[in-house]
């Protein structure tokens, strides 16, 4: 269950990310300029994801694609962790290790109604 929530976060960063680019103003132009460059250390990432060694109009238009991509997979994510947590149930979250039922918590409608 971990493991959903991980993936959910990681991915929110790049649609922060990708976002953060498409407003192409002087501030993300640099900070896009100093996250590619950190890409840069894989060869052939770049071109191959942002289509330019560069930021330029054509890797912008890329990235407003991510964004859009990447905000569907947060919301396929966030459906899937809903789904697994509602199959496992939670924990007290107190270190209880045993595998009674008395120790979890259901999650029920209006848990997930709460949460949605």
């Amino acid at each position: 269950m971990w493991v959903t929530g991980l993936l959910i976060l990681v991915v929110l960063y790049a649609v922060s990310f990708f976002g953060y680019i498409c407003a192409w103003g002087l501030m993300s132009y640099w900070g896009g300029t100093v996250i590619l460059s950190l890409l840069s250390v894989l060869p052939g990432l770049t071109v191959l994801l942002l289509g330019d060694t560069a930021l330029s109009s054509v890797t912008v238009r890329r990235l407003i694609v991510y964004h859009e991509v990447c905000a569907l997979v947060v919301l396929l994510l966030l459906v899937v962790h809903l789904v697994v947590l509602h199959s496992l149930s939670s924990t007290p979250g107190l270190g209880i290790t045993n595998n009674s039922t008395s120790n979890t918590i259901g999650f029920t409608n209006s848990i997930a109604w709460k949460d949605i």
